[in-house]
Order: C-alpha cells, then structure tokens, then sequence
C-alpha cells in the first residue's frame, strides 16, 4: 500500500512540475514547438474524455513501438484545455513510465513530451464520435 502511495505521490509530483512551466500570463510556454490547443471553439464543442485520450494513446504507442500495450493514467492540465498522458508497465515492484504525450481535449492532438514530436490520437478514435 505504501508503494502504491508513493507511486501515486511521484506521478503528482511530475504533473505539477510539468503544470508549472507556464509563461508570465499564465500560458504554456511554445519555445518553438507544436501550439496543440486547437482552434478556438465555444465550451460545447466536442472533447474527448480522459478515458478516450488514454485509449487511443495507448493504440498510438502500440503502432508507433510495436510494444505491447501499457497502462495510462491522464491528468488534466491547468488550463482546462491539455491532458497529460502517461504511458507505463506495472513490473510489480514498481512502475515504469514508457511515454508521455499531452495533446488538446478537443482534438486530440500534441506532442510526445520527451522527443516533442507532434502526435494525433484522434486517428485511433474508433469511436467516431465527433461531429
């Protein structure tokens, strides 16, 4: 139990330093790489649910590595808009962390954190259903 706490209390710890890097006013800092906040749009527009994200990041990593599936936690970001994704495999002692990708509610594109490739999950939406 005190491990899965532990684990649990490091996860939070990355989010929030990761959360943290925002520029004066507030907004995520660009430096260069991809805008994935999407088109501006009205709050009813179409978002992809954390549950979703998690699904077709895992489906992208799988074709992109050819590894087998992870697990995925989401987390979303302060400014209400970006979800964080973290791709791992539980190996029983602790967890391992494979990627992580933070990509727009609404569209489901972003980048992979570590190599700041620009990603998009919403090809793996098998859902279709967007409008």
């Amino acid at each position: 139990m005190k491990k899965h706490i532990s684990l649990c209390l490091v996860f939070i710890v990355v989010l929030t330093l990761m959360a943290g890097c925002r520029g004066a006013a507030g907004e995520p800092m660009q430096e260069g790489g991809p805008d994935i906040s999407g088109p501006e749009e009205d709050s009813n527009a179409f978002s992809y649910s954390d549950e979703e994200l998690c699904e077709m990041a895992v489906k992208y990593y799988v074709k992109s590595t050819g590894e087998a599936e992870p697990l995925a936690a989401a987390e979303e970001d302060a400014d209400g808009e970006t979800v964080t994704i973290q791709l791992y495999y539980n190996l029983g002692d602790h967890n391992s962390t494979c990627a992580w990708y933070q990509v727009a509610r609404r569209t489901g594109i972003g980048k992979d954190v570590n190599s700041g490739e620009v990603i998009d999950l919403s090809e793996f939406d098998t859902k279709d259903t967007r409008e």
